[in-house]
C-alpha cells in the first residue's frame, strides 16, 4: 500500500532522482534541477515552514523507497496552484499513482486555490495527453530561445544584486540578478555556469542589457521564453530551441475527475 504524505528533508535526494530522470531528455541543464546545488536547495526548502512558504511538496511512499513526487507554488494574488513537477517511478507510471498523488496534495492544501496551472514541455507528448485527459485546457504556448551576449563600448547600464547573486549561486549553482538600462529593468537568472533566463523579450533589443551580461559572463548564453517574441526583430543571432505549453483548470473540477 501506497504511503501518501508530505515530503521532508530526507526525502531531498530521492525526489531530485525522480525529476532529473522525467525530465533529462528534456534539457534538464536549463532548469534549476540541472544544477549542482539542487540538493542543498530541496533540502533548505523543505525546512520552511509549510505555511508560510510559496512551495510545498508532496510524495508518495512505498516500503520505505519514494516512488513519485509532486512540487507546488502558491500563488494566493491568482488564486492559483501551480504545479512545478511531478513524477514517478518509472516502475510504477501507467498504475494511476500520479492522479492519487494530485489529488491527495490538492486537498490536503489549506487554501481553496480556485485554479491549478501547469507548463509542460510540448515535445513531451506522454506528460501532455496526460494532462489534457485530465481536463487542463492550453492557456498559451511559451517560445525557448538562446543566443550568445554581445559586448558594446562605453556601456550605460547597471547590474543590482551582485553580492547577493554570488553568494547565491556558490551555494546552489542558480541565481537572479537584475539588470537595468534607460530602456528598463530585466529580471535575469543565472542557471549554472551556461545560461541566462529572462522572460522580457524587451531585452533582446537593449544593447546596454546585452551588453553588461557580457560584461559579467561572457561565456554565458541568454535564454529568452516568450510567447510573442519576434527573432527577426532583435539585433542578435537569436536560435529557437523548443516549445512549452501553459495549461490551467479548475481545481473543483479536477478533483471530480480524478
Amino acid at each position: 500500500m501506497n504511503a501518501i504524505r508530505k515530503a521532508t528533508v530526507g526525502d531531498a535526494p530521492r525526489i531530485i532522482g525522480l525529476v532529473q530522470a522525467a525530465f533529462k531528455d528534456y534539457n534538464l541543464e536549463m532548469m534549476i534541477y540541472g544544477c549542482q546545488g539542487i540538493l542543498k536547495f530541496v533540502e533548505n526548502s523543505l525546512m520552511q515552514q509549510a505555511h508560510i512558504s510559496d512551495s510545498v511538496m508532496y510524495v508518495a511512499e512505498q516500503n520505505g523507497l519514494i516512488i513519485a513526487v509532486a512540487q507546488f507554488k502558491k500563488v494566493p494574488s491568482t488564486n492559483t496552484l501551480y504545479l512545478n513537477y511531478i513524477c514517478t517511478d518509472n516502475n510504477f507510471r501507467g498504475t494511476g499513482l500520479g492522479k492519487k498523488v494530485l489529488r491527495y496534495s490538492i486537498l490536503s492544501e489549506q487554501n481553496d486555490y480556485e485554479y491549478i496551472a501547469l507548463d509542460v514541455f510540448e515535445n513531451n507528448e506522454i506528460a501532455k495527453s496526460w494532462y489534457l485527459n485530465l481536463g487542463f485546457s492550453p492557456n498559451e504556448t511559451k517560445f525557448w530561445y538562446v543566443s550568445e551576449t554581445q559586448p558594446i563600448k562605453d556601456i550605460k547600464s547597471v547590474i543590482s544584486g551582485l553580492p547577493h547573486s554570488i553568494v547565491t549561486q556558490r551555494e546552489y549553482g542558480f541565481s537572479q540578478i537584475s539588470v537595468e538600462t534607460s530602456c528598463g529593468s530585466y529580471s535575469v537568472g543565472l542557471l549554472g555556469s551556461k545560461y541566462y533566463r529572462a522572460s522580457d523579450k524587451n531585452i533582446m533589443n537593449d544593447k546596454n542589457a546585452i551588453a553588461a551580461l557580457h560584461e559579467f559572463a561572457p561565456g554565458r548564453l541568454l535564454i529568452l521564453i516568450s510567447s510573442d517574441f519576434d527573432p527577426s526583430s532583435s539585433f542578435l543571432d537569436v536560435k529557437f530551441v523548443q516549445k512549452s505549453v501553459n495549461m490551467s483548470t479548475k481545481t473543483k473540477d479536477l478533483v471530480q475527475r480524478i
